[in-house]
């Protein structure tokens, strides 16, 4: 269960498993995000602000001078064991925008890119 510490109702909540692809994603609940049925496994959290509530992230557009809508990424790796649950409270604008996202996802991207 992941709690936004200050809640935002546009938010998207996404899990990634260890490879960066995208496994559950949930409009963000002020009682906290639940994902049910994972595998015990490493998984990352990515959220991003829904600004035009269609579900999913939208890429800026230049010639409409839109930005892309915000990307926040849980900067730590979050270890699921059986049978367990856990909760997790994130404060998204704690840590910079350019130093949230895990190392870990970095690598892959870098080596996803020709």
């Amino acid at each position: 269960k992941m709690l936004l510490a200050t809640f935002n109702p546009k938010a998207m909540l996404q899990i990634l498993d260890s490879r960066d692809v995208l496994l559950a994603s949930k409009p963000a609940s002020e009682k906290g995000t639940l994902f049910q049925y994972l595998r015990p496994g490493d998984y990352y959290v990515r959220m991003f602000i829904d600004v035009n509530g269609n579900g999913k992230w939208d890429t800026g557009d230049l010639a409409t001078r839109r930005q892309p809508e915000e990307v926040y990424y849980y900067p730590k790796k979050l270890t699921l064991k059986a049978n367990w649950d856990f909760e997790e409270t994130w404060d998204y604008n704690k840590v910079p925008l350019l130093r949230q996202k895990p190392a870990e996802l970095i690598k892959i991207s870098a080596k996803k890119t020709p």
